[in-house]
């Protein structure tokens, strides 16, 4: 379901006590339509501030997509970002040595979790992958592995030890980390009963983070969530009364917080994330055959090219480009975009021919991911061209890599969809991997030769 997101510019008190709580909102609102595509608006909102914690109730979404998109948001405006996750450092030893897609589903912490609380999650996995070889953005784990027998007062003592050390390294970057909403708690021990980590942070004399710390708390509505209450990892109703923050709006959204509910209690979170519905992720663990994974895609391979090797009607063409699409829309909204590393070459091929044969909404929405599993080298850089070349030619633009061959309205012959900077265009196919444009119109029947100078 898609989400719609909002964030909200804190107030002042008296400027807060001068409005009424839902005039507050509508007033400050800004919507955002999709989580990993947030605007501006919203690096002018948070930038400021240098570690931004966001806390969840583990075993939903909607956390680690925000978490997704704001650490592509900074990078995207020239920001470096430390990007940290509740996460024992020495359960996720496989992923460390190889920096793969495969070895981050096959290590000990999502393959074989000691704790099984909801974060093993696809949606905590599906940060990494995202994430795992990009320049502008560190990785680390801060969680302790001995976390299910610390008390924890010791555990978030342990855990601000780890960020601590991780922020000096690079004390110039962002820091983001996702964590438990209590670790994200920044009100000192005298208001909660004890400190947590975002606490022990704030009020670090040494790293001065006083003014400069976010502390993000995901509330909601209702929704679901797999975790663990004690009783083992089950799937749980969760919801909150009615407030202000869930009859204001019939969307989700975001609120710097101001104090619109109670001025005179202190708030342990500088923002309120609000999702109307929150979904429950799923669990890595019993979910995950890499073999059968492979499998899956190459039987799509087949599928696809069977179809357009032989005399089968454009009718039933469309119905098996319709069956492909759904699967593979499945495997990236569980894996995100199957790199080599996980699915294999074939099968990271089957998922460029699907989305490739697919409608202009659908090749723009998986585009980016492509882009960043081959920026991450999961992906063939030819794989991209091709796809770029056919977003631009069904957008009415020109082509970059001389990639795309249409039929002349008027001779119905074959001839190359108009190129940008035509006499360059071999230096730049020759730099993805791709031949000569004169040996590539061969395949098409067309005899063609670059223009002069």
């Amino acid at each position: 379901m898609r989400l719609f997101l909002s964030l909200v510019f804190a107030f002042t008190l008296c400027n807060a006590k001068a409005q009424s709580p839902a005039s507050y909102l509508r007033q400050n609102a800004i919507r955002i339509d999709d989580p990993a595509s947030l605007s501006y608006s919203v690096y002018h909102l948070l930038s400021p501030f240098q570690v931004i914690m966001v806390g969840e109730i583990h075993g939903t979404k909607e956390p680690a997509k925000f978490v997704a998109g704001l650490t592509e948001l900074l990078t995207r405006h020239g920001d470096s970002v430390q990007l940290g996750l509740e996460i024992p450092n020495g359960l996720m030893g496989k992923f460390l040595a190889s920096r793969t897609d495969s070895s981050i589903y096959l290590s000990d912490f999502f393959f074989n979790p000691p704790f099984e609380d909801g974060r093993e999650s696809f949606a905590w996995a599906k940060i990494m992958s995202e994430f795992k070889n990009d320049p502008k953005v560190r990785l680390f784990f801060f969680d302790v592995s001995d976390a299910a027998s610390m008390s924890s007062a010791r555990r978030d003592s342990a855990m601000y030890a780890n960020v601590k050390k991780q922020f000096g390294e690079h004390p110039g970057w962002k820091m983001i980390t996702l964590s438990g909403n209590v670790h994200s708690m920044t009100a000192p021990e005298y208001e909660m009963g004890r400190n947590t980590m975002a606490s022990f942070l704030k009020h670090d004399k040494e790293l001065n983070l006083a003014d400069r710390i976010c502390s993000i708390n995901h509330f909601y509505a209702s929704g679901t969530a797999l975790n663990n209450y004690g009783d083992g990892l089950k799937m749980h109703r969760i919801g909150n009364s009615s407030s202000v923050y869930t009859t204001t709006f019939d969307y989700s959204y975001i609120v710097l917080e101001a104090p619109v509910e109670a001025p005179n209690t202190p708030y342990p979170y500088t923002v309120r994330y609000y999702t109307k519905e929150a979904t429950a992720a799923k669990m890595v663990k019993g979910n995950i055959d890499i073999s059968a994974l492979k499998s899956e895609l190459s039987a799509i391979y087949d599928r696809d090219q069977k179809t357009r090797r032989g005399t089968d009607s454009a009718q039933y063409m469309a119905f098996i480009d319709s069956s492909n699409l759904a699967q593979v829309a499945a495997i990236i909204d569980q894996f995100g975009w199957p790199g080599m590393s996980l699915a294999g070459a074939r099968g990271n091929v089957a998922a460029f021919l699907v989305v490739q044969h697919a409608g202009l909404e659908v090749q723009l929405k998986y585009l980016p991911l492509l882009q960043r599993s081959v920026d991450n080298n999961e992906s063939r850089p030819a794989d991209l061209a091709l796809m770029q070349d056919r977003v631009l030619m069904r957008q009415g633009k020109k082509q970059i890599y001389g990639s795309q061959v249409v039929s002349n309205k008027v001779t119905g012959a074959q001839e190359f969809w108009k190129i940008e900077d035509e006499k360059n265009v071999n230096s730049r196919r020759a730099k993805i991997g791709l031949g000569p444009i004169e040996e590539y119109a061969k395949n098409f029947g067309i005899d063609y030769k670059l223009p002069k100078e």
